[in-house]
């Protein structure tokens, strides 16, 4: 199965997955030693990402967004990783965290065009 730099923050997604937005944030646990820097994307952008949606669905558009920029400064620290398949998960989550806050400003265009984005990244990918 997955190891952390994959699935460390999973239980947030699953949190996410079911409404459970309080949830979300109680979930949230840092990495033991230093893999929170080593983990990119298992810790960094699948947390940004669940705290960024439980976020927008609580109101707290302003961390929503916090989340967001949080999730996109991370882009060139999983871009290092060379995991090509890690690299179109990050956009893909990207791309939907930003269409979901997107969306909670009233922003209809902005969501839709976001969640375009993410769709070409997912058909994008090679799947065997």
């Amino acid at each position: 199965g997955p190891d952390g730099s994959m699935a460390w923050s999973y239980p947030m997604l699953v949190a996410v997955r079911f409404g459970d937005w309080d949830q979300v944030q109680q979930l949230d646990a840092l990495p033991p030693g230093s893999f929170d820097k080593q983990w990119p994307y298992g810790y960094g952008i699948v947390r940004h990402f669940a705290l960024s949606v439980a976020d927008s669905n609580l109101g707290r558009l302003r961390h929503a967004e916090a989340n967001v920029q949080a999730l996109q400064a991370l882009l060139p620290d999983v871009e290092k990783v060379g995991d090509p398949a890690l690299m179109n998960l990050t956009l893909i989550a990207n791309h939907t965290a930003s269409a979901i806050v997107a969306s909670t400003r009233g922003d209809a265009t902005g969501a839709v065009d976001a969640l375009g984005s993410a769709v070409s990244v997912e058909l994008g990918m090679p799947y065997n």
